[in-house]
């Protein structure tokens, strides 16, 4: 008997995750805001009996949703990001066992490959990071209550992933931009690094982390890592990002991995949005 997935919002993610799961071999229930998009009328026969849910409705709901699939029983949970709208609104999740928050560009190749060039380069002294889409033709008002900062909360989470928590020197922060001063100092750092932070609405597509180290300098793009050691090019098609945690998850709902691996945890999502608040 197939295992039954529950796909809560039914946008053009939602239906990417239904794509996966459906590859996988679940037997995939959908719900929406909008009922001719789904095939459950409502939420609870969509969670009702399902071991996994997918939650992509709009973020404002995220928290909500989520709380009904954990008090339905569902054991284990996706979250798209952001995982809410502030550190507070996600309190009550944070020691919620089985949920992971779907921060997937850490399953793009170039990105598991990041960790090792930067270490050809030690010590790392300057970090610049970029995140920039316009958006005229992306319809939802979801993006005005994210603004930049959490749309494209996607750098935050890869700034912390290879360097921790920075401090926030100077930053200036609307609905759509964000442009900031960073600083990591710690033991595991050899001498401060300082960062610059430009993520806005307004700016072509560019999705860039250049870090500048005593070694040289690494720059990783969502499609190749270039410097020391690498290779440049990284052949590979993004919509793969999301089938790659969509099976790491299914590993671990199967009981083949004993840990989240790339996943991305609750505390680790609360810590992105504990940087958006300093930012703010």
């Amino acid at each position: 008997m197939p295992i039954i997935a529950a796909i809560i919002g039914c946008g053009a993610v939602g239906q990417r995750h239904r794509h996966n799961l459906n590859r996988l071999g679940y037997a995939v229930r959908t719900w929406d805001l909008e009922p001719s998009r789904a095939t459950a009328p409502t939420i609870f026969q969509a969670l009702d009996g399902a071991t996994l849910a997918v939650i992509a409705t709009p973020p404002e709901f995220h928290v909500a949703h989520t709380v009904q699939a954990l008090g339905m029983g569902v054991p284990w949970i996706l979250v798209e990001k952001p995982l809410a709208l502030s550190p507070e609104e996600a309190e009550p999740l944070r020691d919620a066992p089985g949920v992971f928050v779907g921060y997937c560009l850490r399953f793009a190749l170039a990105t598991q490959l990041l960790p090792d060039a930067i270490k050809r380069i030690a010590p790392v002294r300057l970090v610049e990071a970029v995140y920039s889409e316009r958006v005229e033709t992306r319809a939802g008002d979801w993006l005005a209550e994210c603004g930049a900062l959490l749309e494209y909360s996607h750098m935050l989470d890869l700034l912390i992933h290879c360097f921790g928590m920075p401090e926030v020197l100077a930053s200036s922060t609307v609905p759509d931009a964000t442009v900031a001063l960073l600083n990591w100092e710690g033991p595991d750092i050899v001498d401060d690094i300082v960062g610059t932070l430009r993520m806005d609405f307004h700016s072509p597509t560019e999705t860039r982390l250049k870090v500048i180290g005593d070694g040289g300098v690494v720059e990783w793009r969502r499609d190749r890592l270039s410097g020391p050691g690498c290779d440049d090019a990284v052949t590979e098609n993004p919509a793969a990002w999301l089938l790659h945690e969509a099976e790491e998850l299914h590993a671990v709902i199967k009981g083949a991995l004993s840990s989240p691996g790339r996943l991305c945890t609750v505390r680790e999502a609360m810590d992105v949005l504990r940087l958006a608040e300093r930012l703010r």
